[in-house]
Order: structure tokens, then sequence, then C-alpha cells
């Protein structure tokens, strides 16, 4: 039930970056394949960013401390959503107003299904 609920919230973020692209005469035929693309890493960014919070920024090697495996995945997923931010065209101004509303249309589903 839960992947259900998460599929919506990403369908609705997919069609608020086309929605964006549209506006701004900027949405082409290839970028269906960068916006799936951005949806599915921002699903992965949001699972390592769990795996982080649960299992910290520091593990013990070989020949000491070093970066958790977890926070070196993060890292990397972020530079490549952040990549393909750039290549859609979406400044980061508007890539946190996307977040946002996101994050305000997760709450109100949320609140519809368990209220």
């Amino acid at each position: 039930y839960i992947n259900k609920f998460m599929f919506m919230n990403d369908l609705k973020l997919k069609e608020q970056i086309k929605e964006f692209l549209k506006k701004r005469n900027n949405l082409a035929d290839i970028d269906e394949l960068l916006i799936d693309e951005l949806v599915f890493n921002l699903l992965l960014l949001r699972d390592a960013k769990q795996a982080v919070e649960e299992n910290g920024i520091i593990a013990l090697g070989r020949f000491g401390k070093k970066m958790s495996t977890e926070l070196y995945v993060y890292q990397k997923i972020s530079l490549q959503v952040r990549e393909l931010f750039i290549n859609l065209g979406i400044p980061p101004r508007e890539r946190m107003k996307l977040k946002l509303e996101a994050m305000e249309k997760q709450v109100d589903e949320f609140d519809k299904i368990f209220n």
C-alpha cells in the first residue's frame, strides 16, 4: 500500500515537471526519458537518505574510519539528480519550488488516506 502511495506522488511530480517545462516552452519528446530518470533517481535518493539516517555517515574500515557506503551512494545519486535537473533546464530556485509543492501534496494525500 505504501508503494502505491509513493507511486501516485511520483506520477504527480512527473506531471509537475512536465507542466513546468511546458509553461516555458522547453518540453521536448526526448525529455520524457530524462524526466523518468529524474523521478526514479529521486526515489533512490529518498531511500539512500533513509539509509544514511539509519546507519550513519562513518563506517569502520580495514584501516580505521571511513565514509559509509550509504553516504557515498547518497552523494552519487545527489549529483545525478542535480545533473538531470540541469539537463532539463530547471534552475535551483524552481527545483526547490517543485520539491515544496510535491511535499505539500504528499502531506495532503497522506491526510486523505489516514484521516
